[in-house]
């Protein structure tokens, strides 16, 4: 099992498995910070160097800056935390605003997963969906299907079944 302290956690409860977001998802904060570093030699282009180039050289560094870091943050941040007892998803959305969403496994009546596309088929992201009473869904979560398997290896030591893979998955 994993030695993996988090808020709300209870007695007796052990992890098995970390799954993070696909970094795919965050693509768009890096793609951002690349295109605002360019701004200033479109600018250099056009007036040279001067007093706008080296404002406009520092600003755009800056903003860069902030959505790499905005990038780095919301991809360490978001992940799937299955534990023995239920499945918890920590989804940051922003650097002030997290969302928490939690299961019970135990009432778990069926496990799927989906992958839509070409770019999710290729880099192994998808939909996890997992049927209670409730439907919890965990969308872009990275090797979905390992993440499933996990959750199917808890339901089945809950019916008193040992199983081998009981050592714990961790993802980065």
């Amino acid at each position: 099992m994993l030695e993996i302290y988090f808020p709300g956690k209870k007695e007796g409860e052990e992890v098995v498995g970390l799954f993070r977001l696909h970094p795919l998802v965050f693509s768009k904060d890096f793609i951002l910070g690349g295109i605002i570093i360019l701004l200033p030699f479109i600018v250099l282009y056009k007036t040279g160097f001067g007093t706008i180039f080296y404002t406009l050289l520092v600003a755009s560094l800056l903003g860069s800056a902030f959505f790499i870091i905005r990038g780095f943050f919301l991809y360490l941040n978001s992940f799937l935390l299955i534990t023995n007892l239920r499945a918890i998803l920590f989804n940051q959305k922003g650097f002030f605003h997290k969302e928490i969403d939690e299961v019970y496994l135990e009432n778990t009546c069926q496990v799927e997963v989906e992958k839509k596309g070409v770019l999710a088929t290729l880099f192994n992201f998808g939909e996890l969906v997992v049927q209670t009473q409730a439907t919890f869904k965990v969308r872009n979560l990275e090797k979905p299907s390992l993440a499933k398997r996990v959750i199917f290896d808890v339901l089945q030591n809950h019916k008193g079944k040992n199983l081998p893979s009981s050592k714990g998955v961790l993802l980065r």
